[in-house]
């Protein structure tokens, strides 16, 4: 199924980007989903790999940290590719 080409607003993407599945329909939205999903399977495979090394009582805070750079990363990786994207489609 073909995306719609039409411009995203940068603001509404970012929100998008936060919440839990929806922010992979946000990067669908902007053609970046299998890109998005490499990325975070990297991510989860690297935090497991930490967690597992690491083997300490207080390993629950690799997770809350990894949540956090989640938080932080995830709208500004789905920021540049927005703003990307409605350069490209839209000049």
């Amino acid at each position: 199924m073909p995306v719609e080409q039409q411009k995203h607003s940068v603001i509404k993407q970012m929100i998008l980007s936060v919440i839990p599945f929806v922010s992979l329909w946000a990067f669908y939205r902007i053609e970046k989903l299998r890109l998005w999903v490499g990325v975070y399977i990297i991510g989860i495979a690297f935090w497991t790999i930490w967690d597992i090394y690491l083997v300490t009582p207080e390993t629950s805070k690799v997770w809350i940290w990894g949540g956090v750079i989640e938080l932080i990363i995830t709208p500004l990786v789905m920021r540049h590719f927005t703003i990307k994207w409605n350069e490209i489609q839209f000049k």
